[in-house]
């Protein structure tokens, strides 16, 4: 077995992706998902918006002193526990320090990095996907794990590894020489061990003219025009079924929309094709409910100008996970967007009548940039995010529960308000309107989550967030979800023509920013104290952070 050395987490993703897009088969299918109201929330790295700073490290706290069970049988358990919930808090303590990671059939030796560095890797990289994580005793044929440091004990394999979920892997858990049980090493193959050949399935063209292209998008170049009835065979589908991998007549390859032709087999019996298509970046991201159910048939686009006309499209699966690409040579600001939800959803009435709880979101991201772009939206078709979790505070009189399993925090809310999403990572709690204007005056907090940069601490990410701040501002200290954070009060936000009150807290690898606005007692704001102080009462006590 060939295994790679692995240092830093860019090298690893690099990898995967050489991996994936250098393969000459399909991966599986990836097993369905459960609701996802049973999982915790890990994503990639959503995509920054145009007004974040670039992304740091993601660092993980301090391993804690084991409390994993020594017997074997309940010490895997734990672990596909923790991995199957992406709980990387329980995660961190299981693992071995260093911690062997590689890559299976690369050529560069093997290796091995901190535990802390794992959890990392784990976190931003290979558990980034919402596909469900899968365990077997039976390892795959031909596959040979090798033994790391320690005593192997237990050796098992896992699918749904990866940006995409299509990974797979051989976990090792072994006894070290005091006797201890940890997770030692990972081996993962970015399209599978043994993935299937590619299909030999045959479609004639339904349409006048059908563009054949260099990739799955109909931004890629154009290959050559082909005529109604023209037979070509379909060797794969890139995830979604929409895009296939076909071989004209004349011997031209390339890609063509599976919606062009009549198959003769359905486009979901068709192996998807192995990694990312050559020449291009992948976007891929999952819409979700309120609660975290997925949303199907929602239509997810992208594109750099208001007026393009020829922009990719995605409907979202019955995992509500969706798959875009675009030209490897794709430069500058892109936007992202969640257009609307087909009638034919599973979340839609028969009237088609929660059309009318969902808001299009859409999202800045530029390119290129070195890593997938993962894109998410959650709550939507729902009023409230997912209900109340474990440790979270339940109902009370006049207060509601809500809980962003996305951005891992639960909180009371008073009861009234309404909860909105202007944007990925942004949520916020309004109050009832005011006054009659357009838009009315009302009370609200925005809390936002943004990437911790390496080496911040609190003291530092006060002082520039408010380093600007006008005289007759004042800063304190605050508790938040048990956590130390600032309260900034006075404070005048450039746009804004009132004072608003801030909060920042650190918490894991982000830091949150909640304003409470308007925090004035000039009139007309004068009229939203007493909503923004019910909000605060209720909120500042009842907040939790959730792993």
């Amino acid at each position: 077995m060939k295994r790679a050395k692995i240092s830093p987490v860019l090298v690893l993703l690099a990898l995967w992706l050489a991996a994936c897009a250098a393969a000459p088969t399909a991966a599986p299918t990836p097993d369905p998902r459960p609701a996802l109201e049973t999982l915790v929330a890990a994503t990639l790295e959503a995509a920054h918006q145009a007004t974040l700073t670039a992304a740091a490290p993601l660092p993980t706290p301090s391993p804690q002193p084991s409390q994993a069970p020594v017997n074997p049988d309940a010490f895997t358990e734990e672990l596909q526990r923790a991995l199957a919930a992406r709980d990387f808090a329980a995660l961190s303590p299981l693992l071995s320090d260093p911690f062997e990671l590689a890559l299976w059939q690369s050529q560069s030796g093997h290796g091995q990095i901190a535990a802390a560095e794992a959890v990392a890797v784990l976190r931003s990289e290979l558990l980034a996907s919402r596909v469900t994580v899968t365990f077997s005793d039976q390892l795959p044929a031909g596959v040979e794990a090798g033994a790391p440091e320690g005593r192997p004990i237990r050796q098992f394999f896992s699918r749904g590894w990866g940006p995409d979920g299509f990974g797979e892997a051989v976990l090792t858990v072994a006894e070290g020489p005091d006797g201890g049980l940890a997770w030692r090493s990972l081996l993962v193959a970015p399209i599978g061990f043994n993935p299937p050949p590619p299909a030999a399935v045959a479609g004639v063209i339904n349409v006048a003219s059908a563009n054949l292209r260099t990739g799955p998008s109909p931004l890629h170049t154009l290959v050559a025009p082909y005529a109604m009835g023209t037979r070509m065979i379909v060797a794969y589908a890139a995830p979604g079924y929409r895009w296939g991998k076909v071989t004209a007549p004349d011997g031209q390859e390339g890609w063509l929309l599976l919606s062009l032709l009549d198959l003769e087999a359905p486009p979901e019996s068709l192996p998807l094709y192995p990694g990312v298509p050559s020449d291009s970046i992948p976007i891929i991201g999952w819409v979700e409910g309120g609660s975290g159910q997925p949303i199907d048939r929602a239509v997810v686009s992208v594109w750099q100008t208001e007026d393009e006309t020829n922009r990719p499209l995605a409907f979202t699966g019955a995992d509500g996970m969706f798959y875009l690409y675009l030209p490897a040579n794709s430069t500058g600001n892109w936007t992202v967007g969640v257009l609307s939800v087909d009638c034919a959803s599973s979340v839609m009435d028969e009237q088609c009548a929660r059309q009318a709880e969902f808001a299009p979101l859409k999202q800045t991201i530029t390119l290129p940039r070195g890593k997938p772009v993962i894109f998410v939206y959650n709550n939507i078709l729902s009023a409230t995010p997912a209900p109340a979790a474990q440790g979270c505070p339940p109902a009370e009189s006049g207060k509601l529960p809500l809980n962003n399993a996305q951005d891992h925090y639960c909180l009371l809310y008073p009861e009234g308000f309404t909860i909105l999403q202007p944007a990925t990572n942004v949520l916020e709690i309004v109050g009832p309107a005011l006054n009659q204007e357009e838009p009315p005056l009302t009370a609200k907090v925005t809390i936002q989550k943004k990437p911790l940069p390496p080496g911040s601490t609190l003291e530092t990410v006060a002082a520039a967030l408010w380093g600007g701040a006008k005289p007759g501002f004042s800063q304190d200290a605050v508790t938040v979800g048990g956590e130390p954070g600032r309260v900034g009060g006075h404070l005048e936000t450039e746009g804004l023509p009132y004072q608003v009150r801030q909060v920042v807290v650190i918490y894991q690898d982000s830091y949150y920013i909640l304003t409470f606005a308007p925090w004035d007692d000039q009139a007309p704001y004068s009229a939203a104290l007493s909503d923004q102080q019910k909000l605060w009462d209720t909120l500042m006590p009842s907040f939790r952070f959730t792993p």
